[in-house]
């Protein structure tokens, strides 16, 4: 199966300025949980519901952002993009040909392809959504369950 079969096409993007609150809202609107950050037309960064999370509404997407975006050929294999997800705890890939942004596509996407993805998915709940750097003796964990095996110690 292809990543182009896969990915979804509909992109809900935001600009660098964009304050943390709209992201929040643009994301719920549309039912995604990781928006392309575009500037000048070109991809700059990509944030996610994680990213989001614990930032003032005030905040411009820029502050929280990843910057280091990897990105999938549209020709590429489902198989090989669960590889590229699990190796870099990313929960997206934005999808290219010819240089051109053509798609996204996601840890669910993946999942619910049946594509298998060692990793990709909480091990205690099975949610496939804030897992970056959640593992915990090497098992993926999201945010939710992460918090509740290893609770945050109190601020310093």
């Amino acid at each position: 199966m292809l990543v182009s079969e896969l990915m979804c096409r509909a992109l809900v993007a935001v600009g660098p300025t964009t304050r943390v609150r709209r992201a929040r809202k643009l994301a719920s609107d549309h039912h995604v949980h990781h928006l392309l950050v575009l500037e000048a037309g070109q991809l700059a960064g990509v944030v996610g519901e994680e990213d989001l999370a614990d930032q003032p509404d005030d905040r411009p997407v820029e502050g929280c952002m990843s910057r280091s975006v990897t990105t999938i050929q549209v020709t590429e294999s489902a198989d090989a993009a669960a590889d590229l997800m699990s190796s870099r705890e990313i929960g997206c890939l934005p999808v290219s040909s010819g240089g051109l942004l053509l798609g996204v596509v996601t840890r669910g996407d993946l999942d619910r392809a049946g594509v298998p993805a060692s990793g990709l998915t909480c091990a205690i709940c099975g949610s496939h959504h804030g897992l970056r750097g959640g593992k915990i003796g090497g098992h993926a964990l999201c945010r939710a369950c992460r918090n509740a095996v290893a609770p945050p110690g109190p601020a310093h």
